[in-house]
């Protein structure tokens, strides 16, 4: 699939996040719904090396069953088209035995690997089509589902990496807002600037001045596109369009965080949150958790948070006023001029997050921390 690079990295993973970013792009400026969504999913199926790529409407039939029709397809070269298959239309999904495919679809999960894997009621659809793996994602519009898109290989029986799954639920997420009639929602338009910022810093990459390699700014950038999955998924299940607790932000994004640590090598990386009863709005929420993914990235790199390190990820309130800080725990000293070791684009992406929050820094020599804000909630 491409050549490793250091940290399990490969040059068709850039080209994936780089695919999938132009293919968001098209999705949102595209004017007619059918050529748009072709040309999208052919940018991304020939980056992945998959045979096709498609999408399913969930929907309810004459008969109150749950069905999913094929609405749209892209087919590689030499590969048979599906979408006229009389038998991906009105599939009644509890009755053919894909009920794990609706549970994983309503815990925003999705469904991947080789089909001879699968639970036999699942495998005869998917074999009649020669697929040998699979890998399916839930699409939602306006926090409701509205179906799902596939990525066939019917070449080889193949395991998705993290990377790929992170940056195709960009794309899902990005297709349920062209599919939704409404106007977005005030979660869709802060995930949505937090994607195109990212986009764009992905797009300046290679105009740093700084000597990180390759791998180092795949695996920043893998790891915000992760951020803007997760905090959409949090967003997503939570359909709140007004105050959220920090205590169940830093809870539901934990994985997130312990993984992003661990990422570059810090096996043992542990993280401690803490917070109060502090809420705070929707975009302050996408704006924290990018922050502190952007400052974990950095942390990994340097081996912060292993062995018998920890650090602490605090949100909380001061009179009017969140803070935000990330420090070592147990209040281990990183002064202010040890702070990681950040590429030109981290440095930019944080100044912006703070500037986005509206957020100033916090210096007390006292308390060192990683990083260290206070911001208006914006939360009434």
């Amino acid at each position: 699939m491409g050549r490793v690079m250091s940290d399990g990295y490969t040059h068709s993973d850039k080209d994936l996040i780089s695919h999938v970013l132009d293919a968001r792009r098209i999705l949102l400026k595209g004017d007619r719904l059918e050529t748009t969504i072709a040309r999208a999913f052919g940018i991304v199926g020939e980056a992945l090396r998959v045979d096709r790529v498609y999408l399913f409407e969930i929907h309810v039939n004459n008969e109150h069953d749950v069905c999913a029709s094929q609405r749209y397809e892209w087919c590689a070269s030499g590969v048979t088209a599906q979408i006229d298959n009389p038998d991906l239309h009105g599939i009644p999904l509890y009755e053919s035995g894909y009920t794990r495919w609706l549970d994983h679809f309503q815990a925003y999960k999705p469904v991947h690997g080789p089909v001879s894997s699968f639970p036999e009621s699942e495998r005869a659809i998917l074999q009649a089509q020669g697929i040998q793996s699979l890998l399916i994602l839930p699409v939602f519009t306006g926090g409701s589902l509205y179906g799902f898109v596939g990525f066939d290989d019917c070449s080889h029986k193949r395991h998705w990496t993290d990377t790929e799954l992170s940056a195709l639920f960009i794309l899902t997420i990005s297709l349920g807002w062209v599919l939704m009639d409404l106007p977005q929602t005030q979660a869709d338009r802060a995930v949505s600037n937090a994607i195109s910022f990212i986009d764009r810093m992905m797009k300046v990459q290679t105009m740093t001045l700084d000597a990180a390699p390759l791998a180092t700014h795949l695996e920043r950038t893998a790891s915000r596109l992760a951020a803007a999955t997760e905090v959409h998924r949090f967003l997503a299940e939570t359909m709140t369009e007004g105050c959220i607790e920090a205590i169940e932000l830093l809870q539901r994004l934990e994985q997130h965080f312990t993984r992003v640590l661990n990422g570059a090598g810090a096996t043992d990386g542990r993280i401690v949150l803490r917070a109060d009863d502090t809420v705070i709005g929707v975009r302050e929420a996408v704006s924290v958790t990018l922050l502190a993914t952007e400052i974990l990235s950095a942390c990994a790199v340097r081996g912060l948070g292993s062995g018998d390190q920890q650090l602490l990820i605090e949100l909380a309130s001061v009179q009017d006023r969140a803070e935000f800080r990330i420090r070592q725990n147990e209040d281990a000293a990183v002064p202010d001029e040890q702070l990681p070791e950040l590429d030109a684009m981290a440095l930019i992406m944080i100044r912006n997050l703070i500037e986005e929050l509206g957020g100033s820094r916090v210096t007390d020599s006292g308390t060192p921390a990683l990083v260290w804000i206070r911001f208006s909630p914006h939360c009434s």
